[in-house]
């Protein structure tokens, strides 16, 4: 519908907080007793940000699936929610890029629906569904793809080599905990590569034919915190400031996903992530 704006149901976003202190005080608020933890294998592997947050949450903690793989293959993502329907939690903590981001969102299509199987998660794909979510997640995010802030999520059809669309009215993060200095483990190449996949997304806002008043001075401010934040952390990967920006850079532009049109570029790197194993960016 023209002129209309739809906001993803997307609790609050938390910055330039710890991510341990955000999390007890959003455990506390959400009253809830089982957390399960999805992560990258480096973030779990190579720090210790998640025995950091197991700590913190205590006895409330009820298990961990670190083995997402880029471009979540149906498979991995099947792995993923029989780990979760195992545990039975009531809220998933997703810390790391979009790779596992969007494997708990498809996940959560999973433990609502009740599929166990790969045929079952096709038979959904490209098809968007209304029921709400049985379990919802606290997005930690570690790079600039801003997948956090949409009810859009990717698989990828191994036999295919074709990434598939996964929607649903909730599948966004209900609460989305932006710590800069966590994003410090974040390879350069990354986090930079990253950062251009959402001023694509700011450029495609900018330059949109829409008539919706938010999105062009949202698109440009996101732009302005870019062009100083990206080269403040090229020339010292330390500055917590500017990878702060960055992350707020992100934020403004990336709630904006659907209710714009996207360019080809968009299409382009799903083809390009699927066939060449190109990272988003």
């Amino acid at each position: 519908m023209e002129n209309t704006y739809t906001y993803s149901p997307l609790d609050r976003v938390i910055w330039d907080t710890p991510a341990t202190e955000a999390i007890l005080n959003e455990i506390n608020r959400l009253g809830v007793e089982k957390v399960f933890i999805v992560s990258s294998s480096t973030i779990s592997n190579k720090t210790d940000e998640i025995l950091k947050i197991k700590n913190t949450l205590g006895s409330k903690f009820v298990g961990l699936f670190d083995s997402c793989i880029p471009h979540s293959p149906l498979e991995n993502v099947i792995d993923c929610a029989n780990s979760v329907q195992q545990n039975n939690p009531d809220i998933i903590i997703t810390i790391g890029g979009g790779t596992p981001i969007d494997t708990v969102k498809v996940v959560q299509l999973c433990h609502s629906l009740g599929i166990t199987t790969i045929e079952g998660l096709k038979k959904i794909s490209n098809k968007h569904q209304k029921k709400a979510s049985k379990i919802r997640q606290i997005a930690i995010p570690t790079t600039l793809s801003g997948g956090e802030y949409s009810i859009i999520g990717g698989a990828m059809d191994t036999k295919k080599q074709l990434k598939e669309r996964y929607t649903g009215n909730d599948i966004c993060p209900q609460v989305v905990i932006l710590d800069p200095k966590l994003t410090l483990h974040t390879p350069d190449w990354l986090w930079l590569s990253t950062a251009i996949r959402s001023v694509d997304h700011a450029i495609e806002g900018l330059c949109s034919s829409s008539t919706n008043p938010l999105i062009p001075p949202m698109a440009l401010n996101s732009l302005q915190l870019f062009a100083r934040s990206l080269r403040d952390t090229y020339n010292d990967r330390e500055d917590i400031f500017a990878r702060s920006l960055s992350q707020k850079a992100v934020w403004m532009i990336a709630k904006n996903l659907g209710n714009t049109s996207m360019g080809a570029s968009h299409g382009i790197g799903y083809l390009l992530g699927s066939i060449g194993s190109v990272p988003h960016g």
